[in-house]
């Protein structure tokens, strides 16, 4: 007969995985959440000159939290790229937001994206301004 291991070995290491990813997670959900709307109301205001502050102290691990975050507000590419930009700058050099237009079937069409960093970036697009940190 082989022993087992308790249960409460598996259990702990379940809790532990589970929980390593969660806090980074929430705490970086509930910045972004915070963020998008405070950018939501401030960009047709300040335009161009919109900043969001630092996410300081984050960390690439909360990934997933800003990914929800974006679901939950559905921001525009704009209100996107700028809390990227703010997010990844609070545990490096904050990229560039890059603004670029293509002519596309009903006109002229604009996207903003972070560069190259952004899985939202659309090579079509033709760079027109950059907004540095």
């Amino acid at each position: 007969m082989t022993k087992r291991r308790p249960a409460t070995n598996a259990a702990a290491r379940w809790v532990t995985r589970v929980t390593t990813g969660l806090v980074p997670n929430l705490r970086s959900f509930e910045w972004a959440f915070r963020q998008l709307r405070d950018v939501h109301e401030r960009l047709p205001i300040e335009g161009a000159a919109t900043r969001i502050p630092l996410a300081a102290g984050m960390g690439p691990r909360g990934w997933l939290g800003i990914q929800l975050a974006f679901v939950a507000t559905q921001p525009t590419c704009l209100e996107r790229a700028l809390l990227l930009q703010a997010w990844m700058g609070g545990y490096t050099d904050p990229p560039d937001v890059v603004i670029g237009i293509r002519n596309g079937t009903e006109g002229v069409e604009a996207h903003a994206w972070v560069e190259d960093r952004d899985p939202w970036f659309d090579p079509s697009y033709t760079e027109l301004t950059r907004l540095a940190r």
